[in-house]
């Protein structure tokens, strides 16, 4: 089975790792001391017994270790049992033998008990190991048992060993000391780079809410131009709708223009007929003068003519309304077109077309106006004529008492003025004919105003939905600014980091 990775990083491993070497070095210092102690019982030097009670010890104390170790490979007891048997070991060796190279070997547990940096123990352990080394070599020399330097030689081995014990106790805290400071600072670096990890996934997180948000903007963005450019499109089919509103428009002028040309030279033929019936009036004057003894035939003429005078009146009357009709629907389109040129200011640049059209609409409804007040006055002076012509076909009833041939030569000039008043009544008739037409022109120059009206409210309708997409874009623009603040303040944050070493 393939070995986890930084296995030995964790306490327990370790100390299962160096209670397998304190067994080891232990099982190795019980086998070099077991061949010395055979080779001085071969020597006579030891007994069965003693040979058998210290195998006893060594086998025991090595079978139970293990057991231990089985049992709990990482257990502090493990350590404390080996000191107990390595201690009894040192006496044992130290009261029977006078070899202190012996003292020597039992410092291998101890030195591979230091890799528990455990001071404490190591403290006690060289304690412990110093007096059992010490005290069997008092007692031998104070027992007289060493000879010449011997006791010099036990007692300067066994100070090398208490100095060498306790100075790597004392390495062993600094080593420790420095291996606390190292695995501190490894754990502070750890739990900075935990917090750097931290913040890296929020600023993570949050860069990746910005810029979905921000993902969401421009798609609303995206929207927003479609129906910005939809709308410019409704502008264009309307501007394109107006323009042909336009094209009639000026045709209906036109022909409204050609209408009160034609009724100028219509109103001069009146003005040229009414003078001849004045004249002929005039000379009816003198022969009814010379008539007076025939008046009450040429009352009953005179009284028709006086009929036919008011009908040409009532007829002049109906002219008179008709023309103040127009004056009303030329105050009215020039109403319409300024209404036009406010609706056209409202909408911009894109209804700016809109006012010049509507500007020459209101200039020709002035002139239509003006022509129509023209024709008014010239109404007005025909029907003074006609008064003035009932006046004198009154006058002429109180002469109609002349002879016979006055009255014929009367018959045949009234036949005249007859003809006169017919042509005047005919030339009347067609006034109102073009009057009609330009009244129907003038209708439908009023229809092409209010198509004008409705596409300009259409064009301002636009621009508005366009004005209102525009504040929706400069709100949605605020937004993305803030969000994109946002996250450059939080990977400002990550700068703590650069710095560290």
């Amino acid at each position: 089975m393939k070995e986890e990775r930084f296995f030995y990083s964790k306490r327990k491993n370790q100390d299962a790792k160096i209670n397998r070497a304190l067994l080891i070095s232990l099982a190795v210092c019980d086998l070099v001391t077991l061949l010395i102690i055979i080779v001085s019982f071969l020597q006579k030097y030891r007994t069965v017994t003693y040979v058998v009670g210290v195998v006893a010890l060594m086998v025991g104390s090595i079978i139970i270790s293990f057991i231990m170790y089985k049992r709990n490979n990482h257990a502090k007891s493990i350590r404390y049992f080996n000191l107990v048997v390595t201690t009894i070991l040192t006496v044992i060796i130290g009261a029977t033998f006078n070899n202190y190279y012996l003292r020597f070997m039992f410092i291998v547990p101890f030195i591979a008990a230091l890799l528990f940096f455990d001071v404490k123990f190591s403290l006690i352990t060289a304690i412990v190991l110093s007096v059992v080394n010490l005290v069997p070599i008092l007692v031998r020399n104070s027992m007289g048992l060493y000879v010449d330097t011997q006791f010099l030689d036990n007692l300067t081995a066994t100070l090398v060993i208490i100095v060498t014990m306790f100075f790597v106790t004392y390495m062993t805290k600094t080593v420790k000391c420095f291996m606390d400071d190292s695995l501190g600072k490894v754990e502070y670096q750890t739990e900075m780079q935990k917090n750097m990890m931290d913040d890296i996934v929020r600023v993570a997180a949050e860069v990746k809410a910005g810029t979905e948000n921000a993902m969401e903007l421009v798609q609303d963005l995206s929207e927003s131009a479609g129906i910005a450019k939809n709308a410019v499109s409704d502008i264009s089919d309307s501007t394109a709708t107006t323009a042909e509103s336009i094209q009639i428009q000026s045709e209906m002028t036109q022909n409204i223009h050609d209408n009160i040309v034609k009724t100028v030279d219509r109103s001069e033929n009146i003005v040229q007929v009414a003078k001849k019936s004045s004249e002929l009036n005039n000379h009816n004057m003198e022969l009814m003068s010379q008539l007076k003894a025939h008046a009450e035939v040429l009352r009953t003429n005179n009284g028709q003519v006086a009929q036919s005078m008011r009908h040409l009146q009532e007829n002049t009357a109906d002219v008179k309304n008709i023309t103040q009709t127009i004056l009303q629907i030329s105050s009215q389109t020039n109403l319409l077109a300024l209404n036009a040129s406010i609706e056209s200011a409202r909408a911009g640049e894109a209804g700016r077309g809109f006012a010049v059209v509507a500007d020459q609409i209101r200039e020709l409804s002035e002139k239509t106006r003006g022509e129509t007040e023209n024709i008014s006055r010239i109404l007005e002076a025909l029907a003074n004529n006609a008064d003035e012509t009932a006046v004198a076909v009154e006058k002429s009833v109180a002469i109609s008492n002349e002879q016979d041939v006055m009255i014929a030569n009367m018959a045949g000039r009234l036949g005249e003025m007859d003809k006169n008043v017919n042509e005047l009544v005919s030339d009347i008739s067609e006034i109102d004919g073009m009057i009609e037409q330009l009244q129907k022109a003038n209708t439908q120059i009023v229809d092409n105003i209010m198509q004008l009206s409705a596409i300009t409210q259409e064009v301002t309708a636009s621009a508005e939905q366009a004005a209102q997409i525009t504040e929706k874009n400069h709100s949605h623009a605020e937004e993305a600014h803030g969000l994109l603040e946002g996250v450059i303040s939080v990977s400002q944050e990550m700068n703590k980091y650069i710095s560290e070493d």
